[in-house]
Formats: C-alpha cells, structure tokens, sequence
C-alpha cells in the first residue's frame, strides 16, 4: 500500500513537469519581436533596427547578423601622455596596412565556401589544400612585411 502512494505522487510530479515544459515554450515563443517593429530595407530583406545597440539585426538562416550603424570620429583623439598617443597611432598604422588584407581573405573565404558547398570529403580536402597553398605563395611576402621581427 505504501509503494501505491509513492507511485501516484512520482506520476503528478511528471504531469506538473510536462505542463511546466509546456509553459516554458509557450513564453520563449512569445520573445520574438512584433511585426510592427519588422522593416525591409532597399534588398528586400526584413530587420529590425534595436535602439540600445544602434544597429540593424537580421535573422537568416536561423543566425542573428548585426549590422551595426558607422562611427565618425569629430575631432582628434586626446591623450593623456606620450605613451597613450605613440600607441594609439602605432595600432592606427597596423590597421590601415592589415584591413585591405583582411577584406580580400574574407572575400576569398566566402568564395571558397561557396565553391566547396557541393563537394564531398575528399575533393573538399584536396580543393582546399590547392588553395591554401596557391594564397601562401601569393601573399606570403605581403605578410611577412606585416611582422616586426
């Protein structure tokens, strides 16, 4: 008779859990934004702009891409010692020789992800070593410009 009790308690506390589970998705499915806060912009993609961070947010593909507004700076930079500003510009001279880089690697890498999307393993493999290869030799001497040492 005991263990009937124990039983009967053990099966309401599963039914609580269900509905609590229940519950739960039925709020998290309710933190989407309203459609009037949803705009399209000039390619037809819908966004929502969020005010704290000052940015546009899409979603596709189920991944949340932020696209945040351009920062212009009015007036030059103050420092509070000579230390401060020799490294504010020996960053700023890095930056400018570092990001055209960058821009074309990341363009080279969205089109190798594009060119591998429809390979299998070994193909993929091989696809990538040749590439990885032909970028070392083309801008090995770029990048070692870019060293210190």
């Amino acid at each position: 008779m005991n263990k009937l009790k124990i039983d009967v308690k053990v099966m309401i506390f599963y039914k609580l859990h269900y509905l609590f589970l229940i519950c739960f998705g039925l709020i998290l499915n309710a933190q989407g934004k309203p459609n009037a806060e949803i705009l399209v912009d000039e390619y037809g993609k819908e966004y929502y702009y969020d005010n704290v961070l000052k940015a546009k947010v899409y979603e596709i593909d189920g991944e949340r891409i932020v696209i945040m507004d351009e920062l212009y700076l009015a007036s030059k930079p103050k420092f509070n010692n000579q230390l401060d500003r020799n490294y504010y510009f020996f960053l700023n001279k890095k930056l400018t020789r570092v990001y055209p880089l960058f821009l074309t690697a990341l363009e080279q890498y969205r089109s190798l992800q594009v060119d591998i999307q429809d390979m299998k393993g070994g193909e993929k493999r091989k696809h990538i070593r040749e590439k990885q290869k032909e970028l070392a030799s083309q801008y090995e001497t770029k990048l070692r410009d870019l060293t210190t040492s």
